[in-house]
């Protein structure tokens, strides 16, 4: 019995097979951390947009209370107005 004598054709296939599984193996250990990373990115934007729209909703709330704030003022002046009649 002689010592592993297989010809060229058979080791040159195992390699190709070999190479074809790690390659696959490889794409899916990609795929998994690029999906990982698309997910971390899409709620670090989420979290920013919601940042952002509670500062927008602060700021029209304060330009909302300075504008009731004016109304009042001018309906409690007109209040205060009496027309001088001829």
């Amino acid at each position: 019995m002689s010592f592993f004598r297989a010809p060229i054709w058979d080791l040159a296939h195992r390699g190709v097979v070999l190479g074809c599984v790690g390659l696959s193996a490889y794409g899916m250990i990609a795929a998994y951390s690029v999906h990982q990373d698309t997910l971390r990115r899409g709620r670090e934007l989420i979290e920013q947009r919601e940042a952002e729209a509670a500062v927008v909703q602060t700021q029209n709330s304060i330009e909302e209370k300075n504008e009731v704030a004016l109304a009042e003022a001018a309906q409690s002046a007109l209040r205060g107005f009496q027309p001088k009649s001829s």
